[in-house]
């Protein structure tokens, strides 16, 4: 007899069944690599062990998060930068509801989310809802062209010479610039959600880009 699943296993099995679904399905361009093109890739990269919020959970493997509670949770990548051009890209691989209430970007240590929002002075993020932009006192609303659905990729270049942080969505630019990135900080990557049952995959870490 087989014993019935909890609805914390079901969400589990619904995320994990989508890791294999292709990347850049649902957005702008269907033509987006499995892995991002990058030089000096970090291997071993993943979302840090201890330096994530209650409600999120890493899955196997454990570049996979999901929140599992209301409010805004957030998981933290254990490699951080502080010069040159890193860039990362996240995933989207499940949001039960299709809320749009997941970010990703970079962060400055201690990580500061409010319960009602994830931007903060210390975040440098892209919103899934409309692709609303935020970093230091810089606030882009965005429109629903630039939301976040599953199966979508979301870049962050970091560019320390130039003080910026941007964003690509299925490899087609964001339109904002976020040009306040503070003199001598070192950012880590950064993603999560406000809302339970969504899954964000952390493709690849890179110490350099074309």
């Amino acid at each position: 007899m087989e014993l019935a699943l909890t609805d914390e296993q079901r969400a589990d099995q619904a995320i994990a069944e989508r890791w294999s679904a292709p990347v850049g399905k649902s957005g702008p361009s269907n033509q987006v690599p499995r892995r991002l093109r990058v030089q000096g890739t970090v291997p071993d990269a993943g979302f840090d062990r201890i330096g994530c919020s209650r409600g999120m959970r890493r899955l196997t493997p454990l570049v996979v998060t999901q929140t599992s509670i209301t409010g805004f949770e957030w998981a933290i990548v254990d490699t951080g930068f502080s010069s040159g051009k890193p860039s990362w890209q996240f995933c989207l691989r499940s949001d039960e509801y299709d809320h749009e209430r997941s970010f990703f970007g970079a962060a400055i240590k201690p990580v500061r989310v409010q319960p009602e929002s994830a931007f903060s002075p210390g975040n440098f993020i892209l919103s899934s809802y409309g692709g609303s932009v935020s970093g230091g006192s810089v606030f882009f609303a965005g429109d629903a062209s630039l939301s976040v659905h599953p199966g979508d990729a979301v870049r962050v270049d970091v560019d320390f010479e130039a003080h910026t942080v941007t964003f690509a969505i299925n490899e087609i630019a964001h339109p904002v610039v976020l040009d306040c990135l503070p003199e001598g900080c070192t950012v880590y990557p950064i993603c999560g959600s406000s809302a339970p049952g969504v899954g964000i995959e952390l493709l690849s870490v890179s110490h350099g880009r074309d």
